[in-house]
Order: C-alpha cells, then structure tokens, then sequence
C-alpha cells in the first residue's frame, strides 16, 4: 500500500493468504483488508498491527469505506 499523502510506501504482513480489495480511511489511519483468508480485517498504518473485524464463511471479495467514515461493507462469495 502506498499513503500518497504521506509519501510512502507502507507494507502490512500477516495474512497467510491471497489480498482482494483495501481501502484506507478519510484520516489515513487504518487500512481496511479482505481475502482468501475470509476475514475482514482493520490495520493500524502506524503500528501495522491487525484486528479481524468480521469473519465471512467464503473469501472477501471487496471492501469500502462509506465518505463518511462510519460504513464499512465487504462483499463475499457467502453473500
């Protein structure tokens, strides 16, 4: 993940398994995660330490944010 606004490349590591859709927050503070892991998972940019927010029974296929920063929704294989 590159944070353009801050110029630099930041790399998260803990998922054993494919990535499908990031997204960051209005604040730059937290990435956002899904994949063949099935989990959604909420990253600390400064940190890099993980959270799983929510487990899918299928791989996460997509992840957004809503412009306010109070939604986020992933879309699944398990719908």
């Amino acid at each position: 993940v590159i944070l353009r606004e801050h110029k630099e490349e930041v790399t998260f590591r803990g998922e054993n398994r494919g990535v499908w859709s990031v997204c960051l927050s209005s604040d730059c503070q937290k990435v956002f995660s899904g994949g063949d892991d099935k989990a959604v998972r909420m990253w600390d940019v400064k940190s890099r330490a993980s959270e799983v927010l929510y487990e899918h029974y299928e791989r996460v296929m997509s992840i957004h944010m809503s412009g306010d920063g109070q939604t986020l929704v992933s879309g699944s294989h398990d719908r």
